[in-house]
């Protein structure tokens, strides 16, 4: 209840932290978690929010999504944590905004529609809006330049001043933007001005630093090659290897060194115990199966890019989705699904998801969807919920077939599922045990 006597205060104990907030509609989690593995290789504790748990270090707190306040301040309470990585997602920022006044640099991976409709907002304008919050109070940015949006509201910024002062808008702090597109005009125009990016060129991620361009010292850096990125699958997964990119531009911000962003990120993988249900592919059974989290067209779409470059024969695609979508958004979701081009789709429900809509409503949307867009009646089967629709997959798999599982609520219990049926040498066509 009082301020201590300044001699009592443990003062080797008590000390800033280097902190790193990341939001944005996609890659979120996944790119904390890369940042995280960098702060490792670099001999760094890492405390880390995300939408799967608050981790410092090896040791998870508490499992859940914890992608809000909360999560970030059980991180940072933490007197191991010694540099913080914070997913902030969209509903904890306009719930209770930001858990730190501060932070060493602030990243926004993407903004697609997603979540439109809710605490008012209704375009993907007012929508990256939300995510420019975590701006406020950033010594540096990190913004994606092959994004419209984030790039209109930088430069909406850049004209108008910045918001000045202790809250910063894009364009009032110094930015790192990252490309997959070593050519992009708003990267050129940033380093023209002596600032730093982080760009996909010939297959390598590169760190270019401009600062000192007045007297031609323009600094290029090769961290890795697409092909040492274990999550870039060789380059199919763009969008991993956009995440990398972000990946360091964070790291380049928080000061941490480039053998340690190489190191980090050539140890990370699409496992469930690195980067659980992000592009975690199994071969169980003569078939290819794929748990990812994709939740919204946006992900979906990034999905399919993966998926349509696996070999294999036929696809078949599990999807479903909260009840907080609007009846248009569940639209979308069925049309990039079927970009995949699917020879069968199992619709999920999500019980625990429904928020506010009666059972089977959100199922019946996606399925007239899928028959508005072509799919024969026949090739779509309702399930009960996650598992039940592994369980279905598998059961109707050939050898070949790949299995596309985005998953929500039950991907620990679908994984142990998959992983059961490898140890005992599951193959197509035969029964799964209870």
């Amino acid at each position: 209840d009082a301020i201590p006597p300044a001699d009592t205060v443990p003062w080797p104990i008590v000390h800033d932290i280097p902190i790193a907030l990341v939001t944005g509609t996609n890659g979120k989690s996944t790119t904390v978690r890369l940042v995280a593995a960098i702060a490792r290789a670099a001999g760094r504790v890492a405390g880390v929010s995300t939408t799967d748990w608050v981790r410092v270090g090896d040791d998870v707190l508490d499992e859940g999504d914890w992608s809000g306040p909360g999560g970030a301040r059980l991180a940072l309470r933490d007197p191991r944590t010694e540099i913080a990585i914070l997913e902030c997602a969209r509903g904890g920022m306009l719930r209770r905004g930001l858990a730190v006044t501060r932070s060493d640099v602030a990243a926004i991976t993407n903004v697609a529609a997603d979540h439109l409709g809710d605490f008012g907002i209704g375009t993907v304008a007012e929508l990256a809006d939300v995510k420019r919050i975590v701006a406020r109070g950033a010594g540096r940015l990190v913004l994606n330049a092959d994004d419209a949006v984030l790039v209109a509201g930088a430069e909406a910024a850049e004209g108008a001043g910045g918001a000045g002062g202790a809250v910063r808008a894009p364009g009032s702090a110094p930015t790192t933007w990252f490309s997959l597109d070593p050519q992009n005009d708003v990267v050129a125009a940033s380093l023209a001005r002596g600032g730093r990016a982080v760009v996909l060129d010939g297959g390598t991620l590169v760190l270019i630093d401009a600062g000192g361009q007045a007297t031609g010292g323009v600094a290029r850096t090769a961290v890795a090659t697409v092909d040492e990125v274990p999550i870039a699958f060789g380059g199919a997964a763009r969008h991993n290897v956009a995440n990398a990119l972000c990946a360091i531009g964070v790291a380049d911000a928080l000061g941490l060194p480039v053998g340690a962003m190489r190191e980090g990120i050539m140890a990370f993988r699409s496992t469930h115990e690195d980067n659980p249900g992000r592009l975690n592919v199994f071969e169980i059974g003569g078939c290819t199966v794929v748990v990812d989290y994709a939740h919204n067209p946006h992900g979906m779409l990034a999905l399919a890019d993966v998926v349509n470059q696996l070999p294999g024969g036929r696809r078949i695609v599990l999807i479903g989705q909260a009840g907080d979508r609007s009846d248009d958004d569940l639209r979308d979701l069925a049309a990039a699904t079927l970009t995949m081009a699917p020879t069968i789709v199992l619709v999920k429900e999500l019980a625990a998801l429904r928020r506010g809509r009666p059972l089977g409503e959100v199922p019946r949307v996606l399925v007239d969807a899928l028959g508005v867009l072509g799919v024969p009646d026949d090739a779509i089967i309702r399930v009960d919920d996650e598992v039940d629709g592994t369980r279905r997959a598998l059961a109707l798999a050939r050898a070949g077939d790949v299995i596309i599982l985005p998953i929500h609520k039950q991907r620990d219990a679908v994984v142990a599922h998959l992983r059961a049926l490898s140890e005992m040498g599951w193959r197509a066509g035969e029964a799964q045990p209870d």
